[in-house]
């Protein structure tokens, strides 16, 4: 973990400021002329450097990330907590956002704007730098079935970047923009155009699948995620035809179309070396499970 003091930046006092106010046993000491009694508690604020798994590879070049594979967040505080157990923001579903732009140290950033890879990097080192690299959860051994109680190490997370230009072209796949790809499906012989999702993709698949809840439509996660990534049919971009292909895409193409958006997206690691004490079982690559103690440990 990369932690800096970072002084100047955040007008920390040098040795030669004035001291703070010490109160008396007996009452208060006497207040130096022109001194406040609103003393201000100036230290050092750590801050985190964080990987980016993007490499600031696909953000547009007027983006804040253009170019940078990190960037830098603060240690999370006990008023950042109070972001995390807010009924109002857990309601709205922002408090995961609120929390990540209060903490964000360049702040040009707007979090919905990053890619989903990076934003879930954010969230990663958030909550290591907030309750540490241990999580405990409870997990399910795909061998003998027991329910394990597991502490997981998440600082041996790592990233995945995606794959790049001269490993994208034997696969047919062609990068025609930042973060935008074009490749042919094997049963159609459609050429697709697809992007890399960013928070505000994100943000507006989760509004499209609550207002299907409420007007009790059939969910279409899966559909509705194709219709977030697949931008384009044949250079046809119009979004009713997109839709309508994306409806009547036969299922091997939808398949591979997932596989090989899994081959680009960059994102972060969460698989992770199990061992099952009943069994003795031995799971080098176990999905680390995202329950709620991830961010309200017990």
């Amino acid at each position: 973990m990369s932690v800096r003091n970072n002084e100047e930046r955040l007008g920390i006092d040098t040795p030669d400021a004035d001291p703070p106010f010490v109160p008396e046993v007996m009452g208060e000491a006497p207040q130096p002329e022109n001194q406040t009694s609103n003393t201000s508690l100036n230290f050092p604020m750590p801050t985190h450097v964080v990987d980016l798994p993007s490499l600031g590879r696909y953000y547009e070049p007027e983006h804040p990330l253009h170019g940078k594979d990190t960037t830098e967040i603060r240690f999370m505080t006990a008023k950042d907590e109070d972001i995390l157990t807010s009924k109002s923001l857990l309601q709205k579903g922002i408090a995961m956002d609120r929390l990540l732009q209060n903490i964000l140290m360049d702040k040009s950033l707007d979090v919905n704007s990053l890619l989903s890879c990076d934003k879930a990097a954010l969230v990663l080192a958030a909550r290591i730098t907030g309750f540490g690299e241990d999580y405990e959860t409870k997990v399910g051994c795909p061998m003998c079935g027991d329910i394990i109680n597991h502490t997981f190490d998440l600082t041996n997370c790592g990233n995945y970047i995606g794959l790049d230009s001269e490993e994208l072209q034997p696969l047919g796949i062609n990068e025609v923009g930042y973060g935008r790809f074009t490749v042919e499906l094997p049963t159609t012989g459609v050429r697709v155009g697809i992007k890399l999702l960013t928070g505000h993709d994100e943000k507006k698949l989760e509004r499209e699948q609550e207002r299907k809840r409420k007007l009790k439509i059939p969910e279409s996660h899966s559909t509705d995620q194709l219709k977030s990534i697949i931008f384009s049919v044949n250079d046809e971009e119009d979004y009713n035809i997109v839709s309508m292909f994306i409806e009547n895409m036969p299922s091997q193409d939808s398949r591979f179309l997932r596989k090989i958006y899994e081959l680009i997206n960059p994102d972060i690691d969460l698989k992770l070396p199990f061992e099952c004490p009943s069994c003795s079982s031995q799971i080098e690559d176990m999905e680390v499970p995202l329950t709620p103690e991830f961010f309200w440990p017990k």
